[in-house]
């Protein structure tokens, strides 16, 4: 699905030679980088003449590279290629014919035009009389790592750091994840750049095998190769959430007292509470009040989430007598809920209700018991369950399946049954996995527990070939990327809020995809879709981090921002994705590092009116230095 950009360039080869079975005449032919001829007259004085390096070639060929021919270092992406454009004489009438001929995302710098022009454009472009010449950008080379974030094009970073000159420097980023160095190989990454030294490590899941079956694969170092990708100059330090939510809490303070000026998470437990904040989400609501940014991932369930008040059926189940739910709102009765759960796949449920959490606010805790089962598909035999005693505990279930074959079907079947106290007027499931419903799919908000506190910001991802800057435009959400809203219902000390709280979440969208030097394992996820050997980072676990990093970039600019201003920048120069404005899938939209700087720098009128333009690095350099 994805793909990561390569640091190799190709070498431009330059050859002549007589091709003695051309009739009647001998031609110089020219062989470009990626080994494919053309004639030499064409290039040199012919229709294809302002067309550099590699880019009349692929005017001749139709842009077909294959197999060993191909052209690694072109920036290629859905029929497409990246160009530098020169202007004969006014930069503005070149950029609009580049434009009537399929240009996108372009901006000009003094004479150049730079965009993504259809490969079948090309021959078009040579013959127009604005242009000087035109040549594909090439890919980068850097001296950071073995492999570079797609993110940093995807989100602008790039061109953030360079116009702005921002790297994150005196900005902490602090990290909430599985482990850091529970393989034992961290210090490799340091010392091939793709990490920096001295990163504070304040709690690692130890790898002695003391810790019995938590099983570290160092996601967190994955997430810190993304931040340095996007924010090099930014220091770093970790602290595992493997353990529990109050390690998890604790975790957050104590990495704000270590310094860390932004925090980011990736880890969210399944039983946190949807209707009432619990301790996570109070810890992050303590730091950012002391200034610290905070962002998580929004999680990669997409809308897979029933919601109903309970509809008694007045039919009974054996096991503890509990009524059974009715899921047919209509004038028939259904106490099943159709599922497929595919062969060889599991699930879980997170099963929750109005009322507050006993672990959150003390008291009365719980106020009803509702429990939840899985049948076979006779809707005879149950295969898993949840009957805890919530009264005066805390209101949520969970139960996890997987179906190994040996049932012959992938068909199943949920039930809901209520066993004490009063029918609750809002329920809610999330199912994590492969499971579908098949029917009475409500297709609710996901985004819960710590995601959703006031204080975060929730992080969705796009796929980075998905955005503008590869081809696509407007971005296209990832299709787990989980979608809001979860309304708050119980303040801290459990009483019911007069009106429920309904937070906009997710707020951004960040890219997802992108390249690590190691995560995930192949066991785990073997695609690299580029095919240059480096395992691509996929969900909001690689969004968050490059959201985090971009906000580094921010602070570098502006060191006195307080989150909520960092938020709001981030939201307000984002690009919008699906409904205009806030929605609750892809939120305010991608956000845009550029962008987002600029927003922080002096004279924000001025910047705001080269925003307009697409000017935004020709505008701070006119304003000047970014402020000490």
């Amino acid at each position: 699905m994805k793909r990561l950009a390569q640091t190799a360039a190709s070498v431009t080869i330059i050859a002549t030679a007589t091709i003695s079975y051309l009739p009647n005449r001998a031609e110089a032919i020219t062989f470009n980088s990626g080994g494919n001829a053309i004639e030499t007259s064409a290039i040199k004085q012919g229709s294809l003449s302002k067309l550099m390096f590699d880019l009349a070639p692929m005017a001749v060929n139709g842009g077909k590279y294959s197999g060993q021919n191909a052209s690694f270092s072109l920036q290629t992406y859905n029929n497409n290629v990246v160009i530098d454009a020169v202007a004969a004489s006014d930069v503005n009438s070149l950029l609009s014919d580049l434009q009537g001929l399929g240009l996108q995302n372009a901006s000009i710098f003094g004479s150049f035009v730079s965009g993504m022009l259809p490969i079948d454009a090309l021959a078009s472009v040579a013959q127009l009389e604005s242009l000087k010449f035109a040549k594909p950008t090439y890919k980068p080379i850097t001296n950071v790592g073995k492999t570079t974030s797609q993110a940093n094009v995807a989100l602008r970073a790039d061109i953030a750091r360079e116009q702005f000159g921002v790297d994150g420097t005196g900005v902490t980023i602090g990290v909430l994840s599985d482990s850091f160095n529970f393989s034992g190989t961290a210090a490799e990454d340091v010392a091939n750049g793709d990490l920096p030294s001295g990163i504070q490590v304040l709690k690692d899941l130890p790898n002695d095998g003391s810790l019995g079956d938590i099983f570290g694969i160092d996601e967190g170092r994955a997430m810190m190769q993304l931040i340095h990708d996007v924010a090099p100059g930014a220091d770093l330090a970790f602290h595992t959430a493997a353990f529990n939510e109050t390690d998890f809490a604790q975790g957050i303070l104590a990495l704000a007292d270590a310094g860390a000026d932004i925090i980011v998470d990736d880890i969210f437990y399944p039983t946190e509470p949807m209707f009432q904040d619990g301790v996570i989400a109070q810890a992050i609501d303590t730091v950012v009040a002391q200034g610290v940014s905070y962002f998580s991932a929004a999680g990669n369930d997409a809308r897979q989430s029933y919601e109903s008040a309970f509809n008694g059926s007045n039919l009974f189940e054996e096991l503890v007598g509990g009524e059974f739910h009715d899921f047919d709102s209509g004038a028939g009765v259904d106490i099943f809920q159709s599922l497929t759960i595919p062969e060889n796949s599991g699930f879980g449920i997170s099963f929750q209700w109005d009322s507050p959490f006993f672990s959150v606010s003390g008291g009365a805790g719980s106020l009803n018991d509702l429990d939840i089962f899985l049948f076979d598909q006779s809707g005879t035999n149950i295969l898993a369950s949840s009957v805890n005693q919530n009264v005066g505990n805390d209101a949520v279930e969970f139960f996890s399946f997987f179906n190994d074959g040996s049932l012959g079907t992938d068909t199943f079947n949920l039930a809901i049954s209520k066993v004490e106290g009063l029918d609750p007027g809002l329920m809610k499931y999330i199912l994590f996995g492969e499971g579908t419903l098949n029917e009475y799919d409500t297709a609710s908000g996901t985004v819960f527990g710590h995601p959703n506190a006031r204080g975060a910001e929730a992080v969705g991802a796009a796929f980075y070939q998905d955005t503008p800057e590869f081809g696509v435009d407007p971005a296209l959400l990832e299709p787990f990327s989980s979608a809001g809203p979860t309304p708050i219902l119980f303040d801290r000390a459990g009483n019911r809020l007069a009106n429920p709280e309904i937070r906009l979440k997710p707020e951004i969208i960040a890219a997802d995809g992108t390249n690590t030097t190691f995560f995930p394992p192949a066991f785990l996820d073997p695609r690299d879709p580029e095919g240059d050997g480096f395992p691509n980072f996929f969900g909001t676990s690689a969004a968050a981090p490059h959201a985090a990093a971009v906000a580094a970039l921010m602070l570098d600019a502006a060191p006195d921002m307080s989150p909520s201003e960092i938020y709001r920048i981030l939201e307000t120069t984002a690009l919008d994705m699906e409904s205009p404005g806030f929605d609750f899938d892809s939120g305010f939209g991608l956000i845009q590092a550029d962008r987002a700087v600029a927003a922080t720098v002096p004279e924000p009128g001025s910047v705001l009116g080269l925003l307009v333009f697409g000017t935004v690095g020709i505008g701070v350099r006119l304003l000047g230095k970014k402020p000490d």
